[in-house]
């Protein structure tokens, strides 16, 4: 839930719960050791293919293969050593067919981008990189109505002609990891959503609140926009939604600042 965009991921979801379901009930059709072992061969397989990025240390295509690769490695290591105590066939028919499964979902990128995961991400009028008490702290000016008590982000964003519209997000990322992320603006207009910029925000892992960044617009319309935050090789991490509406000059604008 916490490693992409719930929208992304919902076939990946679906999967695991409908197995969950599946080893809960146990339906008669199916044999009763077969979804215990799919149960273990996509945990085996989720675990390799966080574990060959996070020790490479970046994403991409190459580390998600080698994954896979070790993946059925050890399947096919543990089936020649049991192979006089187990049934083979049933086994290679589950590896296989998870391999397949995996690296469809990783092509159509509807894959999680583990091990990656969004811990926040913001819409605010401005953002400021400062230093207090020896630590960097990232201060955040927001305005909403009074109402919204619960948000901090500018939500609608009220735009003066002299306003930069800044995006600020934290994302977690293990120790010794380093990699390149984009954030993607996309502006809803009559044709639909087009995308309007790709800003790159390079990021390092080893903090638990996670890497915090930002990026900024100067130029943009009026409108429904939204903001992406995907991997080099296209994963998204998350996504939010705003909409941005242009005021005059001597509009007034009440910014409460918080700090990450």
């Amino acid at each position: 839930f916490k490693s992409g965009s719930l929208i992304n991921s919902l076939i990946f979801l679906f999967f695991l719960s409908a197995t969950l379901l599946l080893t809960e009930l146990r339906p008669a059709f199916l044999k009763h050791d077969l979804i215990p072992a799919i149960l273990i061969h996509t945990c085996l397989i989720s675990f390799t293919v966080i574990l060959a990025p996070t020790l490479i240390g970046h994403m991409g295509t190459i580390p998600f293969c080698i994954g896979i690769f070790v993946y059925l490695s050890l399947i096919a290591l543990w089936l020649k050593i049991r192979k006089e105590n187990i049934s083979v066939k049933p086994q290679m028919i589950i590896a296989t067919s998870l391999a397949v499964f995996f690296l469809g979902m990783y092509i159509f990128r509807i894959f999680p981008p583990v091990p990656l995961s969004l811990k926040k991400i913001g819409v605010y009028h401005k953002v400021e990189k400062v230093l207090m008490d020896d630590q960097t702290r990232y201060l955040t000016f927001s305005s909403s109505p009074w109402w919204e008590f619960w948000s901090d982000q500018s939500q609608p964003f009220e735009a003066r002609p002299s306003d930069q519209v800044h995006v600020f997000t934290r994302i977690f990322a293990p120790g010794g990891f380093a990699d390149t992320v984009y954030l993607e603006w996309w502006w809803k207009g009559a044709k639909g959503w087009m995308k309007t910029d790709r800003i790159p925000l390079t990021i390092t892992g080893g903090r638990r609140d996670g890497f915090r960044g930002y990026a900024y617009k100067s130029n943009y319309d009026s409108g429904e926009w939204k903001v992406l935050i995907t991997t080099s090789d296209g994963l998204e991490i998350g996504r939010t939604f705003f909409e941005i509406k242009k005021v005059s000059a001597d509009h007034e604008v009440n910014l409460i600042t918080h700090q990450f």
